[in-house]
């Protein structure tokens, strides 16, 4: 008995990222396209491994989209024709321009493309080019960020559980010599001598048997298995300290890149707000 096995793969074609529908559609065709828009062609014809390249078209699809580069033409026609939103590359260049307006030396001027060098090669190593992304990149982050921190602190707080459960066994085994003698002890005259004696071993005595009573299980508390506990608990709140150590850090530089974009796009309001008003005065 045979049995055929199907792997289905999306991927999406995204021209902030400098990609071109028609160059993705000639690759994975193995077809020669030209692009309207860039005016250039995509050749892949010596292209091997391409078993299949049919255009499905559903009954209302107008039939010239039958044809590839017709098709993703005006699939790219289409999605020129929407608002485009802002890419990050462009504010960043522009808050750059601004800072450099008022920079008093080259020193400073240098200063500032480098930090844009940085920002926008720290923006393409995370794949991020439109403000949207950054949001939302931003958003995921902090979520993950507030569930690993929320999960280092409960595994804290467990660590300090154990940690006062295993004073306890140190208080209960330091005492009980001296409480077993004072069972032993059957005058009471010597008893109260003996307990006023070691008064504070077997206070602390009583006070580790009262909180450590609902863990005796057959007269034997899990002091191994608390140990170990612990010990496991220790790792993991550190492996979670690594793993937040480099969120911390991209999280820092990308809430300061996300501080400048909110500069340049207040500035671009306050411009707009400006000829808007200049506008409605020269009209009145």
């Amino acid at each position: 008995m045979s049995i055929a096995l199907y792997h289905f793969h999306v991927t999406q074609i995204k021209r902030s990222a400098g990609q071109s529908a028609i160059a993705s559609a000639a690759y994975r065709s193995g077809e020669k396209l030209h692009s309207e828009y860039y005016g250039e062609d995509s050749d892949y014809t010596h292209k091997g491994g391409v078993i299949c390249s049919e255009i499905l078209l559903p009954p209302h699809a107008p039939p010239e989209y039958a044809d590839r580069e017709t098709l993703w033409n005006a699939v790219e026609k289409a999605e020129l024709a929407k608002p485009q939103p802002p890419m990050l590359n462009d504010l960043l260049a522009l808050h750059c321009s601004i800072r450099n307006k008022s920079a008093y030396s080259n020193k400073a001027k240098n200063a500032n493309l480098q930090r844009y060098a940085e920002a926008f090669s720290f923006l393409q190593s995370k794949n991020l080019y439109t403000v949207d992304d950054l949001e939302n990149t931003l958003h995921a982050m902090q979520d993950k960020i507030d569930a690993l921190k929320k999960s280092a602190s409960s595994k804290q707080a467990r660590i300090k559980e154990v940690d006062e459960l295993l004073r306890m066994v140190d208080y209960y085994k330091s005492g009980k010599p001296a409480a077993d003698k004072l069972k032993s002890i059957r005058f009471e005259k010597s008893r109260q001598k003996y307990k006023s004696e070691h008064d504070n071993e077997l206070r602390t005595f009583y006070m580790a048997g009262r909180k450590l009573k609902p863990y005796f299980k057959d007269g034997k508390l899990p002091i191994t298995a608390w140990r170990r506990e612990r010990e496991q608990l220790e790792q993991e709140y550190k492996d979670i300290q690594t793993e937040l150590s480099p969120l911390h850090a991209d999280a820092k530089k990308l809430w300061a890149i996300h501080y400048n974009i909110y500069e340049v796009q207040h500035e671009q309001e306050r411009q707009n707000a400006a000829v808007r008003q200049k506008k409605q005065e020269i009209e009145h």
